[in-house]
């Protein structure tokens, strides 16, 4: 339940709220007619988190998205919504929509969305932004999934970018212009399903062949990242279940950054989990994530070919009193002739394996109590 109490001051236009929504506590102030900007103060999972939002008014965008779909026609100029305008997919946005056109979804839920091609006059300065509608929530269902029981469940490849064809220089982000940290203004969300009594959110995918993707304040159950040039950062990733862990699938030049990724369970009687599986990729950076809850692993880096990057400046946690064998494990058993990761830097909860050839400890990382709160890594 969601309590709002607007008590307007003297400044014109300006309110000042307080919200309670579970364990999250916020204050902020709204400027109103015109940019929305807000200043919160959050208590969430036992962490204090400070950050501002700002987004647009509702107002306008090149191309429009809603339930029900329309005409699907591209502005030149930014336009106001028009129902009949409106595209009724994700995919058929982002064939019409040019380097710097913004696509706002409006609010609803809907179907699973495959995204395949990308546009016209696209660059990676000079991208197709998909965001919401200011102050609206769009939620995006998945596909099945069958996990090790043989059993099916939902919740892959809500959005699978570059499916069929390679999807380039796109952007998501669940609060454009903002700096929010917490599930709550993240305007662009995964469906969450039940399983085994255990709640969870879907999976985003990206496929090999794609370039120059950025998923930035969305909330999702996991992300399967097989891209180049591909970014994830201050996103609220989970809860999740197996076997829908967080897959570093392949491509070159990413990173995982900002993000809060927590709550992962193994809910089958033969599952496998960890936060991050790391199967493949090249100058991965992995950095300033907070991790919390993760199942058997935080990371798992078992590639079946040569990686590099770095993880540093992480925090792993365990208030769940989940059993778990290490942070981070970097192994060769799947066969990689080289592992050429340097790890420096982490609060640590469950300690550090490396197990492969040019793996390296770089020095910096710290042990503690699984249930000792770290503080927060992440930037706003």
């Amino acid at each position: 339940m969601i309590s709002t109490h607007p008590l307007r001051l003297s400044w014109r236009d300006f309110v000042f709220y307080a919200r309670v929504m579970g364990s999250i506590v916020s204050i902020g102030a709204v400027l109103t007619g015109g940019a929305v900007a807000s200043l919160y103060i959050v208590k969430e999972h036992g962490r204090i988190v400070v950050g501002t939002t700002t987004t647009t008014p509702t107002g306008s965008a090149n191309i429009w998205m809603d339930t029900s779909g329309g005409t699907c026609t591209r502005s030149n100029t930014a336009v106001v919504y028009n129902d009949a305008a409106a595209c009724g997919s994700l995919d058929a946005a982002n064939d019409i929509c040019q380097g710097g056109d913004i696509v706002r979804v409006k609010a609803g839920t809907y179907a699973q969305q495959d995204i395949n091609g990308s546009g016209s006059g696209r660059s990676s300065s000079l991208r197709c932004t998909i965001t919401n509608a200011a102050g609206e929530t769009a939620i995006f269902g998945c596909t099945p999934s069958t996990n090790n029981d043989g059993t099916t469940l939902q919740g892959t490849s809500c959005i699978d970018v570059g499916k069929p064809t390679a999807t380039s220089f796109l952007t998501f982000d669940g609060d454009l212009g903002g700096t929010c940290m917490v599930a709550s203004c993240m305007r662009l969300k995964s469906q969450t399903y039940v399983f085994n009594g255990y709640t969870y959110q879907g999976r985003i995918d990206t496929e090999r062949g794609d370039t120059f993707l950025t998923f930035n304040h969305m909330d999702v159950g996991s992300f399967t990242s097989a891209a180049d040039d591909s970014a994830y950062t201050h996103n609220e990733i989970g809860p999740s279940t197996d076997p829908m862990n967080n897959r570093q699938a392949d491509g070159n030049r990413i990173t995982w950054a900002d993000n809060y990724i927590h709550d992962y369970e193994i809910t089958s009687a033969t599952g496998h989990m960890e936060c991050i599986t790391y199967d493949a990729g090249l100058n991965v950076t992995i950095t300033r994530n907070m991790f919390e809850s993760c199942v058997v692993f935080g990371i798992f880096e078992k590639p079946t070919e040569t990686v590099s990057g770095t993880i540093s400046n992480n925090a792993f946690w365990n208030p769940a009193g989940h059993t778990i064998q290490q942070d981070v494990k970097i192994s060769n058993l799947s066969g990689a002739p080289s592992c050429a990761t340097t790890v420096s830097n982490n609060w640590f909860s469950e300690g550090l394996l490396i197990d492969c050839p040019n793996a390296v400890d770089g020095g910096g990382n710290t042990d503690h109590s699984p249930t000792a709160q770290p503080p927060d890594p992440r930037l706003p």
